[in-house]
């Protein structure tokens, strides 16, 4: 790939690499948050900085030699194209029988031994590009400049476009521009050829999209009993999972939001909309509606007494019917996923009895305790569950630990507002 880079044309296309890079290690965490385990995360990216360091000491012993760095640069990119493409081609076609999950013995360590080469390898790669391109600068300082400046255009399309084209997608469409600068820049025909048969590679994980990702451990449970996947999608918060759970004889026709193939669920039971009937039925057997008696307990105490509830994290809507089985006024339903709170009042409104829809609540979108704050209301109950995200779980922060929504001023806020 002869190449006739000037230092402005160096500098764009270590830009270009960078994205890409950043974009990658994203979706390295995020994919395996989903198939293993939420605090996988610090491991992704320690893992990503040793290999960037072994790309650099790669690159040291040519640093000597600008000519040799020079041919190094244009072997070394379409190699990384095709090296981080097949490592997330693997990942994601990665897939286990129903019913079997890793556990803790000789064949996970060998599954993530092979990870780890499958992270290593790109970024190793990509770091050594980084290194050599700073080796063979003369303006080091502007070369700095346009190296943050990917970091940042990757972390920016990473989480501006997060919902609509998952992480594979943003990889993907990264690397495309990768391919654009190297068109930009100029190439050999033969390299062209190598290219063509890339394209193919750069749009297919955008097709991950059109299947469900499931996890490779025992998380909640849920997707290794062999349950089907209704419908899978990514937002902001992660990955989504809506799984039907009806092969349980002494249980109700159920239906769980699996956030990141298990990390955290929230359940809704079959429900016909009859609140009188619900609350009759409730005390005859409470765990064919509600996952457990805690949930309904603060409206139970409040029942009937035209009280306003504030529900924050209301995920598929258990507190929310409890509190319209308990005679709730209002109840004001807060959640940070927008496709929770959409599904719920769309697609399984008819499932759910329509409880998001009911004239008696309002809907908003966001985080609780600046919502609560804004709306300058008072209430009878302020009930929150399972607040606790995978992306607080990578932090290794347990429910001990101070968070935005359980510190000492939030909950002078919450009593604030209490009537």
């Amino acid at each position: 790939m002869k190449l006739k880079l000037s230092e402005s044309q160096d500098q764009i296309l270590l830009a270009a690499i960078t994205c890409s890079l950043l974009v990658l290690e994203l979706a390295f965490v995020r994919l395996l948050d989903i198939l293993l385990f939420p605090r996988i995360t610090s491991t992704v990216i320690t893992l990503s900085l040793f290999s960037f360091a072994i790309g650099g000491i790669y690159v040291a012993r040519l640093s000597g030699q600008r000519k040799d760095l020079k041919d190094f640069i244009e072997s070394a990119i379409f190699k990384y194209l095709w090296v981080c493409l097949g490592s997330l081609f693997v990942i994601l076609m990665l897939r286990l029988p129903k019913n079997v999950v890793l556990t803790y013995d000789i064949y996970l360590f060998w599954f993530l031994l092979f990870l780890c080469l499958l992270i290593s390898l790109p970024m190793s790669i990509g770091g050594a590009i980084v290194v050599a391109f700073f080796t063979k600068s003369h303006k080091v300082a502007k070369t700095y400049l346009f190296d943050m400046l990917g970091a940042g255009i990757g972390v920016s399309l990473f989480y501006g476009l997060f919902s609509p084209l998952g992480p594979t997608g943003l990889v993907s469409l990264s690397l495309f521009f990768v391919l654009i600068v190297c068109w930009w820049i100029g190439s050999e025909k033969k390299h062209w050829v190598g290219a063509m048969l890339l394209l193919p590679l750069v749009g297919l994980p955008i097709l991950e999209r059109s299947y469900s990702i499931r996890p490779l451990v025992n998380k909640m449970g849920g997707l290794d009993q062999g349950k089907e996947i209704d419908v899978s999608l990514w937002d902001q918060e992660g990955y989504l999972s809506l799984v039907s759970w009806n092969d349980d004889e002494d249980r109700s026709a159920q239906k769980v939001f699996l956030y990141d193939g298990g990390s955290m669920a929230s359940t809704i039971y079959s429900f016909d909309g009859d609140y009188e009937r619900l609350r009759n039925a409730f005390m005859e057997d409470p765990l064919k509606h509600f996952s457990r008696l805690t949930v309904p307990l603060a409206h139970y105490l409040q029942r009937d007494s035209h009280q306003k509830a504030f529900i924050i994290g209301s995920g598929a809507g258990q507190e929310v019917k409890a509190a319209l089985m308990y005679g709730a006024s209002e109840v004001v339903a807060v959640d940070v996923s927008r496709t929770v709170l959409d599904l719920s009042r769309g697609l399984l409104s008819g499932f759910n009895g329509g409880i998001y829809n009911h004239p008696n609540v309002r809907v908003y979108y966001g985080e609780g305790r600046s919502t609560l704050y804004t709306l300058k209301e008072t209430f009878d109950i302020i009930q929150m569950f399972s607040l606790y995200s995978s992306s607080s779980l990578s932090d290794n922060r347990g429910a001990l630990q101070a968070v935005y929504s359980l510190t000492v001023e939030a909950f002078k806020e919450y009593f604030f507002f209490f009537f």
